[in-house]
């Protein structure tokens, strides 16, 4: 397929969003945030985000909105990612504070209708969360309900931490 060249010492900044979109087809992690680099012919492709799963499984579920934040406040799950194209393909997490720096993560239907069966997959900055994750479920009427995943994941570039079903 068609690809783009970068030069040598080429920057790109890619800032995934704090309000994700919702995937109910089949996600494929292997093309999900990442980049390339070229040097020759040869390419190198390296994956810049983790991803949180979870499963919605019951159908009579009510909520239209679910919101992931790291239990320590002071850690941003969503922030710029400054990629340096080189030949030794170095990336590093921006840590200055502007609209893409978030401690949470929030998917929903764009219409504001519940969100249906499905498997989801959000992105989050790579790196350890020692204090875990809290969900916020939200209905259409505003009333909220959580669940605390407790412990500590440490998410490398491109792997999943799997919540399981989220429940009703």
């Amino acid at each position: 397929g068609s690809y783009i060249q970068w030069e040598n010492d080429a920057n790109v900044v890619i800032a995934p969003s704090a309000n994700q979109t919702v995937q109910n087809k089949k996600f494929d992690r292997t093309s999900a945030f990442m980049a390339a680099s070229s040097e020759n012919s040869d390419f190198t492709f390296k994956h810049l985000v983790s991803y949180i799963k979870f499963t919605i499984s019951s159908k009579g579920s009510s909520f239209s909105s679910i919101t992931v934040t790291s239990a320590d406040k002071s850690q941003n799950m969503v922030s710029p990612i400054k990629v340096n194209l080189d030949k030794n393909f170095t990336y590093s997490l921006l840590t200055d504070s502007n609209d893409y720096t978030k401690n949470y993560v929030s998917l929903k239907n764009s219409n504001d209708s519940d969100l249906p069966v499905g498997t989801y997959y959000i992105a989050i900055n790579p790196g350890t969360y020692s204090k875990g994750f809290k969900v916020t479920f939200e209905n259409a009427s505003g009333h909220t309900a959580t669940k605390d995943y407790t412990g500590s994941y440490k998410p490398k570039p491109g792997e999943v931490v799997d919540l399981g079903e989220v429940g009703n």
